[in-house]
């Protein structure tokens, strides 16, 4: 019976030594696989993440992207057209003759004839206080 008390003793020396070391041995070997198989697990994951995260929102966006910028240039065309036209009116308005010509042309067409200011059309009115 001696010896099978002893060898019992053995196994549980053997088996509690060698734990670490095959632990270190299966995480070694696991790291090894992880390695070796990741140039083919990282492009399937990003294929993954791209095709069910990310494609439809990204298609989504460009859609708005490009019809809102249709709308901008419209918008800012427009805008450049009003630019011109008012910068025009107030080169206009500057003029000494020009002021002389329309307040001569409004005389003879039966207006006030007292001199008013002439403003652009588009300017905020001002308060007299």
């Amino acid at each position: 019976m001696e010896d099978h008390g002893r060898q019992l003793e053995l196994d549980l020396d053997y088996g509690t030594e060698s734990f670490a070391r095959r632990g270190l041995a299966s995480a070694g070997r696991a790291a090894h696989g992880l390695l070796h198989w990741l140039p083919v697990i990282l492009p399937f994951a990003l294929f993954a993440q791209i095709s069910l995260l990310g494609l439809a929102p990204a298609l989504e966006e460009r859609a708005r992207l490009a019809g809102e910028e249709h709308r901008q240039l419209a918008r800012a065309e427009r805008l450049a057209e009003t630019y011109g036209a008012l910068e025009r009116q107030a080169r206009a308005l500057a003029d000494p003759i020009f002021r002389e010509r329309v307040r001569r042309a409004r005389a003879s067409a039966g207006f006030e004839t007292a001199p008013r200011p002439l403003a652009l059309p588009m300017s905020p009115p001002r308060d007299r206080e």
